[in-house]
């Protein structure tokens, strides 16, 4: 039973690893992004969303120091 928890554990670890890592080919690098694109840690750029009743525009950087949920993607 302790092997098959050490198993376990070692295949979650693994597992936890590879979701968080790109495997990596021996004998390449990873690719640069191209200018222009985010990486992680980095600024939000600004920019302005109409509300949805149309009156104004909120832009990002009025909103610096508080909580902040961008959501992206399609509702279908």
């Amino acid at each position: 039973m302790l092997l098959t928890f050490r198993y376990g554990l070692a295949v979650m670890a693994l597992a936890t690893f590879m979701a968080f890592e790109p495997p990596i080919i021996l004998g390449q690098q990873r690719p640069k992004p191209a200018a222009g694109q985010l990486q992680v840690g980095d600024a939000a750029p600004d920019f302005a969303l109409t509300r949805l009743d149309g009156q104004e525009k909120v832009h990002l950087k009025k909103l610096q120091g508080k909580p902040v949920v961008l959501i992206f993607g399609s509702c279908t």
